[in-house]
C-alpha cells in the first residue's frame, strides 16, 4: 500500500486539479 496521503493534502491537491481543468476550459485550450 502506498504511503497514507493526509486528506486535507488529498483535497488540496483534488482543489488544484479541478482548478486546472476549469482555466483550460475556459482558456478553449
Amino acid at each position: 500500500m502506498l504511503d497514507p496521503i493526509p486528506e486535507r493534502e488529498r483535497e488540496r491537491e483534488r482543489e488544484r486539479e479541478g482548478k486546472e481543468i476549469e482555466r483550460g476550459r475556459k482558456g478553449g485550450r
